[in-house]
């Protein structure tokens, strides 16, 4: 999983983790960026998956990259996940896996 410093904002990474382990997942190896354009050219680089506002992400840019809004999460902001298309990382395809339960169906 790749997100944002803690300190770029703590109580969202910590909710979205609290979520996602309420959710059943244990947390694995995480990596962090210090910005949101690096944190999408690790996804794009096939490093993991991550976390974003929909504001922070444009359908096909970069291409490959995938993303879907959650559905029936419950927190103010909305949030999406992003990941390569095509991904053939153990880890990225359990995650992605257990996300489909709880994103919304693409348009």
């Amino acid at each position: 999983m790749i997100g944002l410093q803690r300190d770029g904002d703590p109580d969202t990474r910590e909710h979205v983790l609290g979520l996602m382990m309420d959710g059943g997942m244990i947390p694995g190896p995480h990596r962090w960026s210090p910005s949101i354009a690096t944190s999408m050219s690790l996804v794009v680089a096939g490093l993991g998956v991550s976390f974003k506002t929909p504001h922070q992400v444009v359908p096909g840019d970069p291409p490959g990259v995938v993303w879907r809004p959650f559905a029936g999460v419950s927190y103010p902001v909305p949030t999406v996940l992003v990941w390569l298309r095509n991904d053939a990382s153990p880890l990225t395809t359990r995650l992605v896996a257990q996300a489909r339960l709880h994103v919304a169906k693409p348009a």
